[in-house]
């Protein structure tokens, strides 16, 4: 069975040959130490490199070997969105604006936004959205083109990337005063990432990775009505727009899920990713209630065990996680940390992760 038909089976709920694995993204710091090949460049953001600049060859050589090194079924990408401005440029900061409007501050451990392109209702209603064609696609088809991974595209929706570009205190003032407005936005916003599906589509992803980061540690920012209103609806427009182009859907959150799980399979989305561990996510019940709905990617800790357990630890974890979500009928489950392998994470946490994944997943 190849990487994308384990990847793909497992998205169907059917069974293979072996447990996948992998991650969203792996540090380049990380990737230096696997593979003793630095980079001048590898201290840098990881996620902002990972959203916004093209993948140079040599490093694209080098996250690919690693991936290989340790078996991973899929690459998740982003369609690039380079930056069109430096506004100031000092050491290791950076105040840069991209193609959303917002104005950036980029450090190697985060970035902040620091100013937004929407700061009124009548920004709300007239805030025109990039040129799908300033986007750049062509990492992606070139790890679809050239490698055998089972690759996903990652687009930021819902109330995660209209906070963004709003502000989460002004999000919640339009919700309760200009609710017409906040819609109308939602509409026009939807329109536009239909047309963003497509040319990732076009370019060789294999699956749409919705991200919205829509809770924190006790639950949803918003309440179910709400975020069914202003949100979860336009991703089931979304995800049966990406149905119609033959492909799959993933969905992405932080924070604790349990109350918004029924509404996030409703969409249509194959799988869930993060059930982050630490904000109170009980994945051995959400698989009992609904493993027959979807399929599951992630839960390993990143708050202690993957940067501060032992090698012993995480090679029981994973012998653990497996026996319990996957080896009674080897579906359903795919193995990843729930965020990514971070360069606060020891090398050989790492390596114990998912070779413990590949040892015992068989």
């Amino acid at each position: 069975m190849t990487r994308r038909e384990r990847f793909e089976r497992s998205l169907h709920l059917q069974e293979v040959d072996k447990l996948p694995h992998g991650e969203q993204m792996i540090h380049d710091e990380l990737l230096a130490k696997l593979t003793g090949q630095q980079f001048p460049e590898d201290h840098q953001n990881a996620l902002s490199k990972w959203m916004k600049e093209l993948l140079p060859a040599d490093n694209f050589e080098r996250h690919k070997k690693v991936r290989e090194l340790l078996d991973f079924d899929w690459v998740h990408l982003f369609p690039i969105e380079p930056m069109v401005g430096t506004l100031n440029d000092e050491g290791t900061t950076k105040e840069q604006r991209d193609i959303w409007g917002q104005t950036l501050r980029i450090t190697p451990e985060s970035y902040e936004i620091i100013k937004r392109p929407i700061n009124s209702v009548g920004d709300l209603r007239t805030y025109e959205f990039p040129d799908v064609n300033s986007f750049l696609y062509t990492d992606i088809a070139k790890w679809a083109r050239e490698s055998d991974f089972w690759v996903t595209a990652q687009i930021d929706t819902g109330f995660f990337k209209a906070a963004q570009l709003i502000g989460f205190e002004e999000y919640i003032g339009y919700l309760y005063d200009y609710p017409e407005a906040l819609t109308g936005f939602m509409e026009r916003f939807t329109d536009f990432q239909k047309k963003l599906i497509d040319r990732l589509c076009s370019s060789g992803a294999n699956s749409i990775w919705f991200s919205n980061d829509h809770a924190f540690n006790n639950g949803p920012f918003l309440s179910p009505e709400q975020l069914q209103e202003f949100d979860f609806r336009f991703t089931k427009e979304l995800v049966a727009h990406v149905h119609s182009k033959g492909l799959l859907a993933n969905f992405h959150s932080c924070g604790n899920i349990g109350k918004t799980l029924p509404m996030i399979i409703d969409t249509g989305v194959s799988s869930l990713h993060a059930i982050q561990p630490s904000a109170g996510n009980d994945i051995h019940a959400y698989k009992r209630e609904y493993g027959k709905d979807i399929c599951f990617i992630g839960n390993f800790d990143m708050d202690y065990l993957m940067p501060s357990g032992s090698v012993l630890e995480i090679d029981m974890k994973v012998k653990e996680m497996i026996a319990a979500m996957w080896e009674k009928d080897r579906t359903g489950y795919i193995l990843s940390t729930c965020n990514m392998l971070n360069n606060d994470q020891p090398v050989e946490n790492a390596l114990a992760l998912h070779l413990s994944a590949v040892k015992y997943g068989r």
